[in-house]
């Protein structure tokens, strides 16, 4: 399940209200991922569109999956986003897969709060229905200088605590650059280095 991935980190971590004009509106993007942990690395694809119209929204989200017998990650999710003053809502729902065999599913509310105009606070509670547990994270976003979005999180989703920061930088013609770093109580820590387009 993600939390900080690059698309996520280049379109926004945090909740964002999705279009609120009468219309259905388009978002999309695609990364490659270089990820490297305990000395291995692993090169991976992502890509995810979401469509939104008055702040519905519909996502599908996939992943390569390297070095399993597995080929892919993926994610379809519905929700609702809306703004109470400065602050935003989110509440989504996620249905998980690798390659064509079910696997979870999950409600999320999530809750973003500007401190700033450069800095947003954020807290996300999820419940994984079919395996009965909670995934609770709390963090940060923020853009110190023009193109530069920074953002890390703090979590615990019943297995342990985990813990991650990133950066994305955007580059002409839509492109990005990111970094992320994962580490948590039950898995070695990794490192992703990425490179996409997010529209």
């Amino acid at each position: 399940m993600r939390a900080l991935l690059p698309l996520a980190l280049a379109g926004g971590l945090f909740v964002t209200a999705p279009a609120t004009a009468q219309e259905v509106e388009l978002s999309y993007g695609i990364a490659a991922n270089l990820g490297v942990s305990d000395g291995d690395t692993a090169l991976s694809v992502e890509g995810e569109v979401v469509a939104s119209y008055m702040g519905f929204f519909a996502g599908l989200w996939a992943e390569t999956i390297p070095n399993s017998a597995d080929d892919l990650e993926i994610e379809l999710s519905l929700g609702y986003a809306t703004t109470f003053g400065t602050t935003e809502v989110g509440l989504t729902y996620t249905a998980y897969f690798i390659d064509d065999d079910y696997d979870t599913q999950d409600v999320e509310l999530a809750v973003g709060v500007p401190v700033s105009p450069l800095i947003t606070l954020g807290a996300a509670a999820a419940y994984d229905l079919d395996n009965e547990v909670w995934d609770l994270s709390a963090g940060f976003e923020a853009t110190p200088i023009e193109n530069l979005t920074v953002a890390a999180l703090f979590g615990d989703d019943g297995t342990g605590t985990y813990w991650e920061a990133g950066a994305a930088y955007d580059l002409p013609h839509n492109a990005f650059v990111g970094l992320l770093y994962e580490d948590s109580d039950y898995e070695p820590e990794t490192v992703t280095f990425s490179i996409g387009f997010a529209f």
